[in-house]
């Protein structure tokens, strides 16, 4: 009998472990569960804000692209010696064109280089291109050595604009 009752205490004891062992796995799980659910959810929330501010950032950058191009194209001295600059250099034979297109390029550099400067130390901006149709490098304000070579294979905004 008292072998039996042993027998009988072991199993309870064996029992009662079992179900703590049970409940206290369920409890893991449930908060493991709990925790990557929250995770997920901050993960997607913050790459929510992010795809937000990058928006709204690349619509500012744009929208200051913009302008800057509008107040450079609007100056009428800029548009005439880049009207001539593109007389010149299809009349000298394309590319780089020849001597007049290469006086042209620098009357129009000294004409935005004062511009840019400013553009560059309080706008941190990086580039200033004036191509040419088909692409065609006229002056890069950044690079002014740099002319007459084809951007359409890296420049595929100007390529679309004009395609128009």
């Amino acid at each position: 009998m008292k072998y039996a009752a042993l027998s009988n205490r072991k199993q309870i004891f064996l029992l009662v472990t079992f179900f703590i062992l049970i409940f206290d796995a369920l409890f893991v799980w449930s908060n493991y569960k709990a925790a990557k659910d929250t995770l997920h959810e901050n993960l997607s929330q913050r790459g929510e804000q992010l795809q937000d501010s990058y928006q709204i950032a690349l619509a500012q950058l744009s929208q200051f692209m913009l302008q800057t191009a509008t107040y450079i194209a609007n100056d009428p001295v800029v548009a005439q010696r880049f009207y001539e600059g593109k007389k010149a250099v299809a009349e000298e034979g394309g590319g780089a064109g020849g001597e007049r297109a290469d006086r042209l390029r620098k009357q129009l550099y000294n004409t935005v280089s004062s511009g840019w400067q400013a553009l560059r130390q309080d706008y941190k901006v990086r580039q200033l291109h004036f191509h040419l149709p088909l692409d065609t490098s006229f002056l890069r304000v950044h690079k002014p050595e740099k002319f007459g070579d084809d951007l359409s294979a890296i420049r595929h905004s100007v390529v679309a604009v004009n395609s128009k």
